[in-house]
């Protein structure tokens, strides 16, 4: 169907990525005190080590819900590694902050058992990135979401059915990449929608823990896919 829409505005509001490894490792500790402040801000960054492996987590910042009617507290997102037996997860709001983070942690660890970082083998890896697209103040993103992805039924019990939520993959060659999109109305934001998509390549094209200089390619990658290949899919005619 037709979108009336054609150049949102996109705000890109997380960026995180995923390995998977090819074996189970163990995780040497780190020193607690370095580990806290891998964000910059010790003082309000938490450390655990337990069987999930070692996490890395800032605080909950609470803010105000911009535009809301009445008070409604939204917790902001926040800057969190996991590095377990299975898998490493680096988020941030922050791209350069992620990419930084990464390599003070494999400087940390290098600095325990330089060979522990070296020896990691990845099988999997992925990019997921969380973005809002802006409709402009003339629109409704509901009512967007509804027209764009309309369900009918002739069901004499069935008034109509609304679409809250709309999901697809796309399937891409080589690698066995699969690119996963999902789309909702964002939250006390009339005119805004909440895209989550996450870049899988079921065969990683990284052999090791990498460099932030290989996971920058990567994520421009992404988000150059998203800006000109998913979002149009979501506008066509």
């Amino acid at each position: 169907m037709k979108s009336n829409l054609r150049f949102p505005n996109i705000n890109i509001l997380s960026f995180s990525c995923v390995f998977a490894w090819s074996r189970i490792v163990s995780i040497p500790q780190l020193d607690q005190q370095k580990a806290r402040n891998l964000f910059g801000s010790p003082q309000t960054t938490n450390f655990t080590l337990d069987l999930n492996g070692l996490t890395i987590m800032a605080f909950p910042k609470i803010e105000p819900a911009p535009g809301a009617q009445t008070l409604t507290l939204t917790i902001a997102p926040r800057p969190q590694v996991n590095i377990g037996p299975a898998r490493y997860v680096n988020y941030n709001p922050s791209l350069d902050d992620l990419l930084s983070s990464h390599d003070a942690l494999a400087g940390q660890f290098n600095e325990i058992d330089a060979s522990f970082i070296t020896n990691l083998a990845v099988s999997q890896f992925g990019i997921n990135l969380e973005f809002e697209l802006d409709l402009g103040e003339n629109l409704s993103a509901p009512n967007w979401l509804q027209t764009r992805f309309p369900l009918t039924t002739n069901h004499a019990q069935f008034k109509g059915i609304h679409v809250d939520e709309f999901k697809f993959h796309v399937i891409e060659e080589p690698l066995a990449k699969l690119t996963a999109v999902a789309i909702q109305p964002r939250v006390n934001k009339a005119s805004k929608l909440f895209v989550v998509m996450n870049d899988h390549y079921g065969i990683s094209p990284l052999s090791g823990f990498s460099t932030s200089a290989d996971l920058k390619i990567f994520f421009d990658k992404s988000v150059e896919k998203f800006k000109n290949h998913i979002v149009p899919l979501l506008l066509a005619e």
